[in-house]
């Protein structure tokens, strides 16, 4: 197999594996939020589990910079026209 194909069946194994990993988190959140569980606790649930993932994973140093960019995200106010 050669390397071009190898990296395009792992690219397809990551975008399958996201979105059943994503799929999984919403079917979660959905499920607290039907239980009214505020969404402050659910964000603080969800950020200690992106915590155990990352020192779980070793991936600290990836994971903090996707998180800051999050952060980045949701403090940029839209202008709306």
């Amino acid at each position: 197999m050669k390397k071009k194909q190898a990296e395009i069946i792992i690219d397809q194994v990551q975008s399958a594996d996201k979105e059943t990993a994503r799929a999984a988190v919403a079917r979660g959140v959905k499920e607290a939020q039907e239980k009214w569980i505020e969404s402050a606790l659910i964000t603080e649930a969800l950020a200690l589990e992106i915590i155990n993932i990352a020192r779980l994973s070793q991936t600290e140093s990836r994971i903090a910079a996707q998180l800051r960019a999050i952060a980045l995200s949701l403090d940029t106010k839209v202008n709306l026209h």
